[in-house]
């Protein structure tokens, strides 16, 4: 699934921006309904985590990672917060990994 701001620009744009970074392949493999809803009443530095929340409760969704520049990631236990300075590094994909293993292992 997709939260970035990106994703209100639909599918077309989301494929220009994949292929433009090697990354053509995932589109394919995104979920059918591949984009969080864009939420009435956004809170200032909340908004993006109430989206991913509601996207999540939507579907049956055992694991979940999220990483993200905004700090406000970092109070859900799925999120990964990636310094917007440094970008993602083996550090944030390593919890990412971590995050949905732990929820796959705790699974019944």
């Amino acid at each position: 699934m997709i939260s970035s701001s990106w994703r209100v620009h639909g599918p077309p744009t989301i494929s220009r921006l994949f292929a433009a970074n090697g990354c053509q392949d995932l589109l394919p493999r995104l979920h059918r309904d591949w984009a969080t809803p864009v939420l009435a009443n956004r809170v200032m530095g909340w908004a993006r985590i109430r989206e991913i929340d509601a996207w999540l409760n939507d579907h049956d969704v055992s694991a979940a990672a999220a990483l993200d520049d905004d700090p406000s990631i970092r109070f859900r236990p799925w999120g990964v917060w990636v310094e917007p300075l440094r970008g993602l590094t083996q550090f944030e994909a390593s919890a990412a990994l971590a995050r949905l293993q732990a929820a796959e292992s705790s699974a019944p």
